[in-house]
């Protein structure tokens, strides 16, 4: 029997469903009793449940609810805060039954929301129509710039402005770390503020996440030392970073003229209008 056959049929159809999580990292789960080998990728079994799909008639926002243990290694990483990157959610449907092995797509969409409750995670998703209803973000005239750090139009280079450190604390929230690098960032510091705002990249699950502050050690480096230790905090805790970790920090920017020009000699690529005039000749008496 088709695919088709067996989910119109009463009595013929046995459904199970796959679960790919994409994000940071990939999950691969089944609401079947066994592990399905699909697309050269395992689903193991875990006790998943979910709500049939809610759409309206614009189509817009079409979503659906997954229940999983709240210790569920997906899951648990909500525990600590949201994750550096979205997380995108596919879900195939097959019949065991089928002899032909037809897999149908039957969702995609990311996760909106994570709620925990006694034992059990609800995550709640967003079906890919309704990133439609999004605005899209259009230029202003305003001092600042209208670029986002290091895309096309900015034209800062990334790899220039990034640095690697070695994790030598980690804070029990896991926001604020230590990190050392022999003094090869020093004089990037002296630009105060240099890699606020900027990009905290670790490696595997950890991801990336938005540098608040990084204050550099009152004292001076010495030579040789391990111990030139900056003070970094966090937007985003982390959880699975270890001591001794090798991390990247890359340079941030408050999009001002000042910046731009002093920290990375970009002017000529400023998407803003930093000399607007703080005179506003319609709302002032102009015959004074």
């Amino acid at each position: 029997m088709s695919y088709d056959s067996q989910e119109s049929s009463t009595e013929s159809g046995a459904p199970i469903e796959l679960y790919h999580i994409s994000g940071s990292d990939d999950f691969y789960y089944t609401s079947g009793p066994l592990p399905i080998v699909y697309r050269n990728k395992t689903y193991e079994p875990v006790p998943i449940k979910r709500t049939a799909p809610t759409i309206n008639s614009k189509e817009s926002s079409a979503t659906l609810s997954l229940k999983l243990p709240f210790n569920n290694e997906f899951a648990a990483r909500y525990l600590g805060g949201v994750p550096p990157e979205p997380d995108e959610v596919t879900i195939y449907r097959l019949h065991r039954s089928d002899v032909t092995e037809e897999v149908i797509k039957f969702w995609y969409g990311s996760v909106s929301a994570v709620k925990f409750s006694d034992t059990t995670a609800t995550v709640t998703l967003l079906g890919i129509m309704s990133k439609l209803g999004v605005q899209i973000p259009v230029a202003t005239y305003s001092w600042m710039c209208n670029h986002a750090l290091y895309d096309a139009r900015c034209g800062v280079n990334k790899s220039a402005n990034t640095f690697t450190f070695r994790v030598n604390t980690i804070s029990d929230d896991g926001v604020t770390l230590t990190l050392s690098d022999f003094g090869q960032a020093n004089t990037k510091l002296a630009d105060t503020g240099f890699f606020n705002g900027g990009i905290f990249s670790g490696p595997g699950s950890v991801g990336q996440r938005t540098v608040l502050s990084l204050e550099e050690p009152p004292s001076p480096y010495v030579p040789g030392s391990p111990d030139y230790l900056y003070t970094v905090v966090l937007l985003v805790p982390t959880s699975s970073l270890n001591i001794g970790d090798q991390v990247t920090v890359t340079a941030g920017c408050n999009h001002s003229i000042q910046v731009c020009h002093n920290r990375f000699t970009n002017a000529n690529n400023y998407g803003g209008f930093p000399y607007i005039p703080t005179l506003n000749p319609f709302s002032t008496d102009t015959k004074r």
